[in-house]
This record gives structure tokens, C-alpha cells and sequence, in this order.
């Protein structure tokens, strides 16, 4: 874990490419972007995340074609 992360609650596909933030594979971010999928990342350790999400929680960095 890097303690000097910055946490984002929105990304563009492109902003994650072009700053090489590391959130996941590089070709993943490429995928979902070609393909329009919308992707949230989150901390899985974290009690009740994935709950949160189901429910329309804005947890962990929602990563889309445009800023919202």
C-alpha cells in the first residue's frame, strides 16, 4: 500500500491511462473503455464494500467514459 495514494471518487478511462495510476491492468482499463463498461474499484477488505456498491453506494473510484 502506498501511503502517499491519492484517492479518486471519479476517473475518466483516460485519465487512469494517461497517468498510469496502476488501479489495474492497463488492457483491462483499454477493454472496458472500447466496450463502454463502466468499472468501480474497491477495497474488498473492507466490511460491507461490495453491499454498498449493490446498493448504489459510492464507494471506492468509479472509473467511465466522462466525468459526471
Amino acid at each position: 500500500k502506498d501511503p502517499h495514494a491519492e484517492k479518486f471518487d471519479h476517473l475518466t478511462y483516460d485519465e487512469v491511462l494517461d497517468r498510469k495510476l496502476g488501479v489495474m491492468d492497463l488492457t483491462a482499463i483499454c477493454l472496458c473503455r472500447d466496450h463502454k463498461m463502466p468499472l468501480r474499484v474497491f477495497n474488498m477488505n473492507k466490511p460491507g464494500a461490495l453491499l454498498n456498491i449493490v446498493h448504489g453506494g459510492a464507494e471506492g473510484t468509479l472509473i467511465e467514459e466522462v466525468q459526471k
